[in-house]
């Protein structure tokens, strides 16, 4: 049986909701995922994500924590892109390029939404040229919990050409207390990860995952990787890369040995980015006085590939009046080994 409540802080509101298995804090301020808590070995319900104590600081962060991002997640290079022979001029807050949608992306818009019987709804209407992207764009982001599963839920419709790609931008810990995610196992099922140059860009070049640290086609220990010798890792300063996916569900694999809690993704997108929390350097004070460092908590970013329209792929292209729907889905359970 779900359970759902709502607390109001201004014009922000955060919802809970919870049943036997989950139980899931959010907020109509940019769709952010306050908390997550779930059951380890032993029956007793931790928080697996970070996160912050009041709704100011998630209003004043600039690491995404817990957000929807949009209208493109990740880089796009030199903040502009091509569309019907027109370029596009957007916001370059990351160094030459943008990301993550600019300035005030949707992790910094305020959604109306709608409880349903089994999750909430979130909508909003980006307006055309909102941080220089084309179209008025029509949003709706769903949470849905089913017994030890969340599914998330993307859904757009835009008055023009236009382009997206959203993600969730949760940063996970399943030992759920203050602690790096080195000892966190992964499985990828991908073959190829993609390249990246020294701003964190994708150049659009996939490399084999075969030998390298990028290979978690069997379970892999993350530590593991980032301590390895390899120049991907040194110039993304840990994992910050994207990863062809295959298969059609049940794509990645989370796991922590000692709490035993796995988490499994499957997702309509094409591809993952992995990051290790790198930019995160312990002046951010997080949950109960949690200073975030790096290696503190891990993403999942299912997307479409990142700087695709600049790379030659049509896929994040949102043409008039067509429909995108997207979904990812996370599954929690334990997983003794």
């Amino acid at each position: 049986m779900l359970q759902i409540s709502e607390q109001k802080y201004g014009d922000i509101y955060i919802i809970t909701l919870q049943n036997d298995d989950l139980i899931l804090k959010t907020t109509n301020f940019g769709c952010n995922i306050i908390s997550l808590y779930t059951k380890d070995k032993n029956n007793i319900f931790g928080d697996i994500v970070l996160g912050f104590d009041s709704i100011d600081d998630y209003k004043n962060q600039d690491k995404y924590i817990g957000a929807i991002v949009g209208r493109c997640a990740n880089r796009i290079s030199n903040a502009s892109f091509s569309l019907n022979n027109k370029e596009y001029k957007l916001a370059k807050n990351n160094g030459p390029n943008h990301l993550h949608g600019g300035i005030n992306g949707f992790d910094k818009k305020i959604f109306k939404y709608k409880i349903l019987d089994n999750g909430v709804e979130f909508f909003y209407l980006s307006k055309s040229d909102e941080e220089g992207y084309p179209g008025n764009l029509k949003l709706k982001v769903s949470y849905i919990l089913n017994e030890n599963s969340i599914f998330i839920n993307y859904d757009a419709v835009s008055d023009e050409d236009t382009i997206i790609n959203l993600t969730n931008h949760t940063y996970f810990n399943l030992f759920g207390k203050c602690c790096d995610i080195n000892n966190h196992f992964l499985k990828i099922n991908s073959d190829y990860f993609g390249e990246i140059d020294e701003n964190g860009l994708a150049t659009g070049r996939l490399l084999k995952v075969d030998d390298t640290p990028f290979d978690f086609r069997k379970f892999r220990e993350i530590g593991n990787g980032l301590s390895c010798d390899n120049s991907q890792i040194k110039i993304g300063q840990g994992y910050d890369h994207p990863f062809l996916l295959v298969d059609e569900k049940n794509q990645i694999e989370l796991w922590e040995k000692i709490s035993s809690r796995r988490m499994i993704i499957s997702t309509s997108m094409p591809c993952v980015q992995l990051y290790t929390a790198n930019y995160l350097d312990g002046t951010i004070r997080g949950k109960g006085g949690w200073y975030y460092n790096a290696r503190d908590g891990v993403c999942l970013e299912t997307q479409c590939f990142p700087n695709s329209i600049n790379n030659g792929v049509s896929d994040v292209i949102l043409r008039k009046n067509t429909e995108y729907n997207k979904a990812t889905s996370w599954t929690f359970d334990i997983l003794n080994k």
